[in-house]
């Protein structure tokens, strides 16, 4: 769990809804401090007490708005996403 990337995403105005705040929270809960994680869906909708294609959607919005460094990857070996999001960018 990152406390500096869990600060970052409560400060962040581009967030509309509390929806998205869950799910960036939840993300953040996962990540190290350099803000990169990998939970899966199901465990991010479980933080957030979404459904998983909630979560999908959501996680699809915040990278429409391009909100810090959300990127999505897919593992051949595995069936589900994995969100790898709020990397740190200064500038």
């Amino acid at each position: 769990m990152s406390i500096r990337l869990m600060s970052q995403v409560w400060e962040d105005t581009r967030i509309g809804s509390q929806a998205e705040l869950l799910v960036l929270l939840a993300l953040a809960d996962h990540a190290r401090d350099d803000g990169l994680c990998w939970p899966s869906m199901r465990s991010i909708a479980g933080k957030a007490r979404i459904e998983e294609r909630s979560a999908q959607r959501i996680i699809r919005r915040l990278i429409e708005k391009r909100v810090r460094g959300i990127r999505i990857e897919r593992r051949l070996y595995r069936r589900s996403e994995h969100a790898q999001p709020l990397q740190s960018h200064r500038g």
